[in-house]
């Protein structure tokens, strides 16, 4: 009896062993991956996903995710050696860096990947990023890859992209300058080179060898270029605005873009969806229709030029409202005026600033409480932007750039002022708080 007890002990052993291992196996899952990048740490490949945004490059705080071993060997080639900052250091795992990213030798591509993956969890419940070149103890193991689509971004493309957005940055920081010849100069050799950077971003073609090289590694990869587009069309977006704002043509014409603000003007005239597609083909390249034009509220998403044919009268009606509602909106903005310091202002107008050559301003329409020696006068124009992202960000509306200009007061250093021809710095009293 007792030989036939063990005997039974060792058979359900047998059975609910393996079951009891698969339980405390780690879950299998899945995710898609888009633009993200490979790069090898501590003898692994690993992915990561960069943001991008007008002279800004990083990878934000997210799980890290290292291919198996096979998966590394397989993928080893399309690995981007790229370095983030002046010293050319070798990229750190996690970053944000006001350097552009770089081909270490300046060579090759980075290859940008749009993938399926399934993956497990190694060493704990939940992922970690690890500390440069050291692996990380607790992360995600792909183990098995679909590759859908590479984009490879040549190092000449990467040179490009880096000379259109220091010119940018030149044209911020030199309008920041007191008017005259030798400004507006300056500000047309920034725009010219960020025109002819913007030029050569799109005539660059891929070689044939880094084409060979994907198709040898996964055959049914699409090449795409959405990233290459969607950053050049950031960046052109705001040199545009600067030549508008400042009156300055480059000789080397912008490549012709469908703008957001005439993209939604169209939507809102249009009768239906294919009026309005009709009018894009009609004026714009095709390269238009794969533009995202804005973020629809009611969609709770961001709609490409292309969606709009397809969408149902109804879904087109509420897009359109949306557009609407925006360009209201921004009418709005530029027609706002607030109480600030004992002083009325208001956006500056297009004509002031391409006298005066600047970029954005609040002007001090006049003064409402008697003012012994009033700090601001009237005509005073407060530039409210002292880098690139203030003035990208201060555009979005008037309270963000006043708040701008409240936390420069507060800190003390004081608001810099065009007086006339002249750039002041000019301190003013901040009330306390009852």
């Amino acid at each position: 009896m007792v030989a036939k007890n063990c005997i039974l002990i060792a058979v359900l052993g047998a059975v609910l062993l393996p079951g009891a291992l698969v339980a405390d196996e780690p879950k299998i899952e899945e995710r898609s991956f888009k633009n993200c990048f490979l790069y090898e740490a501590d003898g692994r490949v690993w992915l990561r996903q960069p943001m991008v945004y007008l002279g800004m490059w990083g990878v934000c705080e997210a799980p890290a995710f290292c291919l198996s071993e096979d998966l590394g060997k397989k993928f080893a080639p399309l690995v981007s050696d790229i370095v983030t900052d002046k010293e050319s250091a070798p990229m750190r795992t996690e970053f944000y860096t006001d350097g552009m990213p770089r081909l270490r030798e300046g060579k090759g591509a980075l290859f940008l990947l749009r993938l399926q993956a399934k993956m497990r969890l190694v060493g704990g419940e939940a992922p970690v990023d690890p500390p440069p070149g050291v692996r990380p103890r607790r992360y995600y193991e792909m183990v098995s890859v679909r590759l859908d689509a590479v984009e490879p971004v040549t190092a000449k493309w990467i040179s490009a992209w880096q000379a259109l957005d220091e010119a940018l940055r030149e044209v911020v920081s030199t309008s920041l300058s007191p008017p005259g010849d030798q400004k507006r100069k300056r500000l047309f050799g920034a725009i010219e080179r960020g025109s002819q950077a913007l030029d050569t971003m799109g005539k660059i073609k891929v070689g044939e060898d880094v084409l060979a090289l994907v198709v040898k590694i996964e055959p049914e990869a699409r090449l795409v270029r959405g990233f290459q587009r969607r950053v050049a069309g950031q960046w052109q977006d705001e040199l545009e605005k600067c030549t508008v704002r400042l009156r300055i043509d480059p000789n080397t014409p912008l490549p012709k873009r469908l703008g957001t603000k005439a993209g939604l003007e169209l939507l809102t005239k249009s009768k239906s969806p294919a009026k309005f597609i009709s009018e894009i083909k009609g004026s714009y390249p095709t390269s238009a229709l794969k533009q995202w034009l804005f973020y629809s509220a009611s969609l709770e998403r961001t709609v490409h030029v292309w969606e709009i044919e397809q969408m149902p009268k109804a879904q087109f009606k509420k897009v359109q409202a949306d557009a609407k509602k925006l360009l209201a909106e921004q009418r709005h903005r530029d027609n706002e005026q607030v109480e600030q310091w004992g002083v009325l202002l208001r956006l500056a107008p297009g004509d002031l600033l391409a006298d005066k050559l600047i970029l954005r301003g609040a002007l001090v329409e006049k003064i409402l409480a008697n003012q012994t020696e009033p700090a601001l006068v009237a005509g005073d124009v407060i530039i409210d932007y002292e880098h690139i992202y203030d003035f990208v960000m201060g555009d979005f509306d008037f309270a963000r750039a006043m708040k701008w200009l409240a936390n420069r007061v507060q800190q003390g250093p004081g608001l810099r002022v065009l007086r006339g021809d002249t750039v002041i710095t000019v301190g003013v009293k901040v009330k306390d708080k009852p």
